[in-house]
């Protein structure tokens, strides 16, 4: 994905925006290999410039598996970072159990937020 999206970034016009995305996925790439798996709750980078306080534009690349499993796969290109997946994963913490029955058996679950089991 990050290679199609390497050579989709090579026709951005604007010779700094397309520089600066090269080289955010340049660098997600390099942080991706150092994964040999993907950790069990799932993997989350951001990766860009920000601006600091004193002004200077500095690199960021974060990456960290989140408390709770994520079920989203995202790559966004942005002049900021999303982080509404990870909202959603505090939005609740009640769990729910269900069963679904019919005249060939029952299925029994539970609901946590969006995940079902």
């Amino acid at each position: 994905m990050l290679a199609d999206e390497f050579g989709t970034a090579s026709n951005i016009k604007s010779r700094v925006n397309r520089l600066s995305v090269l080289g955010a996925i340049t660098s997600v790439q390099h942080r991706l290999k150092l994964y040999t798996k993907v950790p069990p709750n799932g993997l989350v980078i951001y990766c860009g410039t920000i601006v600091t306080e004193e002004g200077k534009e500095k690199k960021v690349n974060i990456d960290f598996e989140p408390f709770k499993p994520i079920n989203t796969s995202l790559y966004l290109c942005d002049n900021k970072f999303h982080t509404e997946a990870l909202t959603a994963l505090l939005a609740d913490d009640n769990k729910f159990g269900f069963i679904v029955m019919d005249g060939n058996g029952a299925l029994f679950g539970t609901l946590q937020g969006e995940n079902i089991k």
